[in-house]
């Protein structure tokens, strides 16, 4: 009798809106703590060292640009044609990556963006107007 008062009281101590509560967040706080990634990327641009971080929305594909030698705040990168943005999906589908090359004794920086589910790439660089999508041979 005892042991059945006992558990009585902590069932009606415990909050019923607690029970399964944690659960609920904790997909939405993997979610948002995995959604946005950001890439460093470091290269000279007219004999100067330049710091350049790209922020993109891993489930929209929508990417943003902060020049530390320029005005400092997140400016979108947009798409060059409409018909190639990327699709929203639930999903964490696209990623970024950044890669240095030197072409004609000049230091040039080109971003990708991909696409995890289609396979469909895009390519931008600091001098270009947005993401133009990277042809591929079937």
């Amino acid at each position: 009798m005892k042991l059945f008062a006992f558990l009585s009281m902590l069932l009606l101590l415990t909050p019923v809106g607690s029970v399964g509560a944690d659960q609920e967040t904790e997909p939405q706080a993997a979610e948002s703590t995995d959604r946005f990634d950001i890439v460093t990327h470091n290269f000279t641009r007219d004999g100067n060292e330049v710091e350049v971080w790209i922020k993109i929305d891993r489930f929209t594909g929508q990417t943003w640009e902060l020049d530390g030698s320029r005005e400092m705040r997140w400016k979108t990168i947009p798409e060059l044609k409409e018909s190639e943005k990327p699709t929203a999906g639930g999903v964490l589908r696209y990623e970024l990556y950044a890669h240095n090359f030197t072409k004609g004794g000049k230091d040039l920086e080109v971003y990708f963006r991909f696409d995890r589910q289609t396979g469909k790439t895009w390519r931008w660089s600091g001098t270009d107007p947005g993401w133009a999508v990277v042809d591929q041979d079937k």
